[in-house]
């Protein structure tokens, strides 16, 4: 059995995804995705999930949003209910294919894609890929590939260990779920509040494959630039990311605006999802409706 391997086993439950009427799982060849969505004709924008935060973190922006576009909120494999098929289903290179074949399912046309910290690696490479109608991408929190994994090198040293990760991080999610939010989200933040809906998700069934995305993700990251129109934006309470090039991330869209958050952390849109639209919502009206 190798790692991933072990990590699916250590997840495994018979308990099913909590209900909510937008709210979907889609299977495709690589993983069971979960997905929020508010479906209709609307453009659509598509968040990312950064585990542990799940589709339920984001109600606040769904309301905000949902005025003005189709908004999905997509949990890649290894988070929430988005449940790999295979120990293989985590590689990075099949997290890709899973998301890409999930919004192929979903019909969506054109899309802005928002990825969160390792997940804009996701949404770069989706870009980069061109089967999918991308009008546009968001990244947050996420730096070139080098500072990402400087990143991944300042993570607890054991869960970067193969087997003894796994079995750490699905004995003691609870102690590091919160752990997370109250090192890396703002001063202002509600921390307690995100984590407390990462722990019911996870109580219900959920999984939280951070081990397995540590030791493998890695080898798949990349940063060659998309001709593509962007933003990006960085929380700079962060304590994570405290020693992390910023600039870096204009490797992946070299002619992006850079926006900071002087009074946010690690989740600058769900810290402050009012602040985060009064930017994101013109960026997304001239790539989806022009």
């Amino acid at each position: 059995m190798n790692p991933a391997a072990l990590d699916k086993f250590l997840w495994r439950t018979t308990k099913s995804a909590p209900i909510n009427p937008q709210t979907k799982i889609i299977e495709t060849s690589k993983s069971r995705v979960r997905v929020r969505d508010t479906e209709g004709e609307k453009p659509a924008v598509v968040f990312f999930c950064d585990p542990p935060v799940m589709v339920e973190h984001y109600d606040d922006l769904i309301k905000i949003f949902s005025d003005t576009f189709r908004v999905v909120v997509l949990e890649l494999t290894g988070c929430g209910f988005s449940k790999p098929k295979s120990a293989k289903a985590f590689e990075f290179s099949e997290v890709v294919l899973a998301a890409e074949d999930a919004i192929h399912k979903l019909k969506l046309g054109s899309v802005v894609l928002c990825g969160p910290c390792i997940c804009g690696f996701v949404a770069a490479e989706l870009a980069r890929r061109g089967n999918l109608n991308i009008a546009g991408l968001i990244l947050i929190q996420t730096p070139d590939a080098a500072n990402m994994l400087a990143w991944f090198e300042r993570t607890k040293k054991l869960l970067r260990i193969p087997y003894i990760g796994q079995i750490v991080v699905r004995a003691t999610s609870k102690h590091l779920i919160n752990f997370w939010f109250r090192y890396a989200t703002g001063k202002q933040t509600n921390y307690s509040d995100m984590s407390t809906r990462s722990l019911e998700v996870i109580s219900k069934g959920g999984i939280y494959s951070l081990a397995t995305i540590l030791q493998r993700w890695g080898k798949g990251l990349e940063d060659d630039a998309v001709e593509v129109p962007a933003l990006i934006f960085w929380g700079k309470q962060d304590r994570s990311h405290a020693p992390t090039d910023r600039a870096s991330s204009l490797k992946h869209v070299p002619n992006a605006e850079l926006i900071e958050f002087e009074h946010c952390g690690h989740f600058p849109e769900l810290e402050d999802p009012q602040e985060f639209a009064k930017i994101a919502k013109p960026f997304m009206d001239k790539c989806l409706y022009t």
